[in-house]
């Protein structure tokens, strides 16, 4: 198995929507996951997913066609503030935002387990954990 330097991900979803193929395979590659269920009960959710986000390496969004993902949106904005690399899979009708289209996106069925397991291989392969404007000042 191929080492990366990517070691943990936070999964962005619509509530309800299945990230059972992603998160096994993030497993399987030695990546550990969060995601929204990750918040207690009780907490503040905001600062919760806040803290997450922090604390992962890159993000991984999964935008189906069918679902409410207004929650997938707004936590795309913390991972943009953030400046952590995103890899978004999107339903086949979906689309975004032009705010948005310059993310590393794939129109892939995230229940498709090949599909997914070669666009993850591809991205971890490629993303860089630092932004490029980030890169470029450092090197300056």
């Amino acid at each position: 198995m191929r080492r990366t330097r990517f070691k943990s991900c936070f999964i962005s979803a619509p509530f309800g929507a299945d990230t059972s193929i992603l998160r096994e395979i993030l497993d399987e590659k030695g990546i550990g996951w969060h995601d929204q269920t990750d918040v207690r009960a009780g907490g503040s959710w905001l600062d919760a997913l806040d803290t997450a986000m922090t604390r992962s390496d890159f993000v991984c969004v999964v935008l189906p066609t069918e679902r409410h993902r207004e929650n997938v949106l707004f936590e795309l904005v913390i991972a943009w503030a953030r400046r952590k690399p995103v890899l978004a899979f999107l339903g086949s009708s979906l689309s975004l935002p032009s705010d948005i289209v310059g993310l590393t996106y794939f129109r892939v069925d995230s229940t498709n387990r090949e599909a997914v397991r070669s666009v993850l291989d591809a991205f971890l392969a490629h993303a860089s954990p630092t932004p490029p404007n980030e890169a470029e000042r450092d090197a300056a």
